[in-house]
């Protein structure tokens, strides 16, 4: 049996103004300085990266919507360096099965990461809601939910910190991918992206401390 976890991020729209929360709002401490700001790290991927490479499927989105998750998935994969996407059409192939949904109440995003035996990351589902309390998300709004929840799948939790696209409790739209959250994705997955040994090993902690500017 695969074990798996769900990480959620949601949105309330209000009044023109835009608030984006995630579940895990204990992540979020006041008064952090930015020698404390850090993004939670949940795991990492086992044998699927092996050859570099991670696939992923996109359904019920449309063209239109389709064409925002491949852009942000680009964006990734470009600032990253050393892992690619591959877009599949079978479900059964991909590492990463984006859904999108009609959408109901506060919650426009849902990461469930299942694992192997072993604790590595073996696949992981995504789900995009299109509308949040009847209000339909626009572009720059669903390519920041885009990107926060690969975020997730490529193993990141959330920020304990405002201003970054993995945060759980921002008041802005963020559609860059900073410093802070790809070192985040490389130090999750250093087997791959810094060691390049070819053997997956689990995390010696569970956050990653951001470089000072």
């Amino acid at each position: 049996m695969r074990l798996y976890l769900a990480s959620t991020i949601s949105l309330i729209l209000l009044l023109m103004a835009t608030v984006v929360f995630g579940a895990d709002l204990a992540f979020a401490k006041k008064g952090d300085s930015s020698s404390k700001k850090k993004i939670e790290l949940c795991c990492a991927w086992g044998n699927a990266l092996d050859d570099g490479a991670l696939t992923f499927s996109i359904n019920k989105g449309g063209s239109d919507l389709a064409k925002i998750v491949k852009l942000a998935i680009n964006d990734w994969e470009k600032a990253l360096g050393g892992v690619e996407f591959k877009y599949v059409k079978d479900n059964s192939d991909a590492d990463i099965e984006i859904e999108f949904k009609k959408g109901k109440g506060k919650k426009v995003g849902k990461t469930v990461t299942f694992f192997d035996h072993l604790g590595f990351i073996d696949q992981v589902d995504i789900s995009i809601s299109k509308k949040s309390y009847g209000f339909t998300l626009d572009k720059r709004t669903l390519e920041h939910v885009a990107k926060h929840e690969i975020g997730h799948a490529l193993g990141l939790g959330h920020a304990t910190f405002k201003g970054s696209l993995m945060s759980p409790n921002v008041d802005e739209i963020i559609t860059k991918i900073s410093a802070c959250e790809l070192e985040s994705v490389k130090y999750a997955n250093s087997w791959k992206f810094n060691e390049d040994d070819n053997s997956p090993h689990t995390l010696d902690k569970d956050n990653f401390k951001c470089k000072k500017k």
